[in-house]
């Protein structure tokens, strides 16, 4: 992968992506552009990197998943009041479908 793509190109691509994963219908690549400001040849290109990078495959099996969720828990304080209202049972760390809320999170993507 390209080192020296920007996180503005990145998070876009990877939006792009998990965008046409999840759905038939895909918004075209002309259209990330113009709402990005990225060119469409830059957003191409950084789409087939990326998706090199990754072997072309967007999902995980449930143990890599539950994997990365416990990386991400090591590194989160969830006691914090981020996760409260969330019953996961005790000791418990989200899983599929178990509603991980992560739009307490303020960025400015661009």
């Amino acid at each position: 992968m390209n080192v020296m793509m920007s996180p503005r190109v990145m998070i876009t691509v990877t939006l792009m992506l998990a965008k046409k994963f999840l759905e038939d219908i895909s918004t075209p690549n002309t259209v990330w552009a113009y709402v990005s400001g990225i060119d469409t040849q830059t957003l191409n290109d950084a789409e087939r990197e990326v998706l090199a990078s990754l072997g072309y495959t967007l999902w995980l099996r449930q143990d890599e998943y539950d994997e990365w969720v416990a990386l991400i828990c090591r590194f989160s304080d969830f006691d914090s009041g981020l996760m409260a209202g969330r019953d996961l049972g005790r000791g418990k760390r989200p899983r599929v479908g178990q509603g991980l809320v992560l739009d307490h999170i303020k960025t400015e993507i661009f």
